[in-house]
């Protein structure tokens, strides 16, 4: 079906989305900032509004829409003197975010993500995939079962996605290739840091990967052979040989994607009944 933005939709949900913004938050190039938007005059509005709906029409962007301010920030317990001790934290232009989640509102039922994913999702978090966890070593320790456990992480993930992939997956979904086009491709790999949509195209792109593994481990009607937030994942089997199985599926879906999984922060566990 296809995407249809009219000046209703455009000028509804902008006025929505900007009362979304987060105030007291450092702008982007173009020095505009969520304090700008949101206590502007409603005129300030009607332009933004005639904008994005010139943007949309022509599925192109402003260039200052694709850029952003970046600023490294020294990971707790790293040497501030090497390279890969910095994480960078890109600040985007506040007129982009308002428009991304204009898309954003009318793919976002298209972009099916893995439900056994609690990263980057609304009302969830690492806590429940903590206790998910706990509940199915609970539940294998009544049963006197071992679960074997692999636990790793996607190396540099948002910079090592290929975008072609992310593109198609979106094509795939149902969403309107005149919608897919709106953000010009510049570089072949690469989610864009600070991006309303990034965090949702990973997890759309990912879970077209983790969805294949639905073996392994499975409690009456659920499956729980893999728990993920967000890079980081946990793969559960009774069998070691099938944890084995599993473990080259993804990293082979991985791959052909661009991710790569970090061998340095891959650890093997085997949970046994303490009975």
């Amino acid at each position: 079906m296809a995407i249809l933005f009219n000046t209703f939709f455009v000028g509804k949900y902008s006025k929505r989305a900007v009362r979304q913004l987060k105030v007291n938050k450092a702008p982007g190039l173009d020095g505009v900032s969520g304090n700008h938007l949101r206590n502007g005059s409603p005129l300030l509005i009607q332009h933004m509004q005639l904008l994005f709906q010139m943007r949309i029409d022509s599925a192109t962007v402003p260039k200052s829409f694709c850029t952003g301010v970046v600023t490294n920030i020294l990971k707790k317990g790293k040497n501030a003197n090497e390279f890969g001790g910095y994480r960078p934290i890109t600040v985007s232009s506040t007129l982009s975010k308002v428009l991304e989640k204009l898309v954003l509102r009318e793919v976002i039922s298209m972009c099916v993500i893995d439900y056994r994913q609690f990263g980057f999702r609304k009302h969830l978090s690492c806590a429940f995939a903590h206790r998910l966890l706990k509940r199915i070593l609970a539940k294998a320790d009544s049963l006197e079962l071992s679960v074997h456990i692999c636990n790793f992480n996607i190396s540099a993930a948002f910079d090592s996605v290929i975008q072609s992939a992310v593109f198609q997956t979106l094509l795939d979904a149902g969403v309107n290739a005149h919608i897919v086009a709106i953000e010009p491709v510049k570089l072949k790999r690469e989610l864009r840091q600070g991006s309303v949509f990034s965090p949702i195209l990973f997890n759309t792109l990912t879970s077209k990967v983790t969805k294949q593994i639905s073996y392994g481990l499975r409690f009456d009607t659920c499956d729980s052979s893999l728990i993920s937030y967000a890079d980081d994942l946990l793969m559960l089997s009774f069998s070691l040989s099938v944890l084995q199985d599993n473990l080259d599926e993804l990293v082979s879906g991985y791959s052909a994607i661009g991710l790569q999984v970090n061998g340095q922060k891959t650890e093997f566990l085997v949970f046994s009944s303490a009975k």
